[in-house]
């Protein structure tokens, strides 16, 4: 049985993403996140077979749960997305310390474990997929945890390109700008941050960013910086002094 796995399936890029997995011609797609009944609603449009499991990815009972399912199945996994992931905007002094190890967990520790589950599961020409974000590329004052999170998500994946390249599994870290039509920014401002970043500065749309992140993936590149925002950002934090960064960064906030 040969498989897609995509966590946050039930929004924003995650939900994006179960519709070109869908034109694969797979057996099944695994669709991961919280709401079960969003899981259902998703896999209610889709024309492949999909297996809702529900599941909260800041729990590492989760990841051992989901670690059983798939030692049972033993299934032949073609494509790994993940896409699970929050943001949290506001002075660190703000934030809950919950809220903020939360951030830690869903992008980086349930990264490590979801590779760990899948590898061995992973055939030659399958691909391995990670949602991080323009924000790796930068510190980013009343969002630092995000943004460090999402750092070390961009240079795991680059890494472990290369150590899985030998066996022919192609690794892509995906860098996206802020996406306006998702739920991410109104979320990450629920605990009473509305005061920072009051403006998005020409947010990218989402169906524009999938198309562009999809060619990439199935072009096995090593990282896909969708628009031109984003690729703005990655050139100018790659040839600007940091401090002059943060500076933007800070007239943003």
């Amino acid at each position: 049985m040969q498989i897609a796995i995509i966590t946050g399936a039930s929004s924003g890029l995650g939900r994006q993403c179960t519709a070109y997995a869908d034109r694969q011609g797979l057996d099944e797609i695994w669709l991961l996140a919280r709401r079960r009944d969003r899981l259902e609603e998703v896999a209610a449009g889709l024309t492949t077979q999909a297996r809702v499991i529900a599941l909260d990815l800041t729990e590492e009972a989760s990841w051992n749960e989901l670690d059983e399912l798939i030692q049972a199945a033993r299934p032949d996994i073609a494509c790994v997305i993940h896409a699970a992931g929050f943001g949290r905007i506001g002075p660190t002094a703000d934030l809950t310390t919950q809220g903020q190890l939360a951030m830690i967990r869903i992008h980086c520790e349930a990264s490590l474990a979801l590779t760990k589950s899948v590898v061995p599961y992973m055939q030659r020409g399958a691909r391995l997929v990670f949602i991080s974000s323009v924000a790796a590329f930068l510190p980013i004052p009343y969002f630092n945890v995000y943004a460090a999170a999402k750092a070390f998500l961009l240079r795991y994946s680059r890494a472990l390109r290369q150590e899985l390249q030998p066996r022919g599994i192609s690794v892509t870290a995906v860098c996206p700008y802020w996406v306006g039509d998702t739920e991410f920014v109104s979320a990450a401002r629920q605990e009473g941050a509305s005061r920072y970043f009051p403006r998005l500065f020409l947010p990218s749309k989402s169906a524009a960013v999938m198309q562009e992140v999809w060619r990439d993936i199935e072009a096995r590149r090593e990282l896909s910086v969708p628009g031109w925002q984003a690729k703005l950002i990655r050139l100018a934090s790659g040839l600007l002094p940091q401090r002059v960064m943060l500076w933007f960064c800070r007239l943003f906030a």
